[in-house]
């Protein structure tokens, strides 16, 4: 099986924000963490977010987190399963 450069590069970026267990994380801890390329690290990172994968908070406290009902919602939607679902709401202050 093959995986791309940029599907490792998500694979990367999702295990660290699952490791990190509802905290925010940045493109640049995980670029680093994984000594990845961050420039790199963030298209992907903005392809993931865009999908409904992962969400951003903005500002200094700032960065990326997951949240397991998006990602189930990204898959199945309102789709086959009836309406979706969105957990937790976690707003910027």
């Amino acid at each position: 099986m093959y995986i791309t450069r940029k599907g490792q590069y998500a694979l990367f970026f999702l295990i660290d924000l699952a490791l990190h267990d509802g905290s925010t994380v940045t493109v640049k801890q995980v670029a680093k963490e994984y000594d990845l390329s961050e420039k790199y690290m963030e298209q992907v990172a903005s392809k993931l977010r865009h999908a409904g994968i992962v969400r951003v908070i903005r500002g200094s406290n700032g960065g990326y987190y997951y949240n397991p009902w998006d990602f189930f919602n990204s898959f199945f939607g309102n789709g086959y399963y009836g309406s979706s679902y969105s957990g937790e709401s976690r707003d910027a202050a």
